[in-house]
């Protein structure tokens, strides 16, 4: 149970985060278009890399989040347990 509402919060959190970058996004972007004095300046190439560096967090954010969480929890390791399992394979023990 308390696995379930831990996974469940990490993800409402990944989600938020989304949420939150992507509007930050779009209100840059609103303001990049409303201001002329961006478009003709020497500082717009500054402008325009923080809003990329804002876009592409949307996305890497949660997910270097949601990966480190599984890391953590040994998930990808449990994951190759039940694949081998289900599928017979043994790995053979040298000793």
């Amino acid at each position: 149970m308390r696995t379930r509402l831990v996974i469940g919060s990490v993800l409402v959190c990944c989600v938020a985060l989304s949420w939150v970058c992507s509007n930050l996004y779009q209100e840059l972007l609103n303001y990049y278009e409303q201001t002329e004095v961006l478009i003709d300046s020497d500082y717009s190439w500054c402008f325009r890399l923080l809003l990329n560096l804002v876009g592409y967090s949307t996305i890497l954010v949660p997910g270097y989040i949601l990966y480190k969480y599984l890391h953590s929890t040994q998930y990808f390791e449990k994951i190759r347990i039940i694949e081998n399992r289900r599928f017979g394979v043994h790995r053979a023990h040298a000793e």
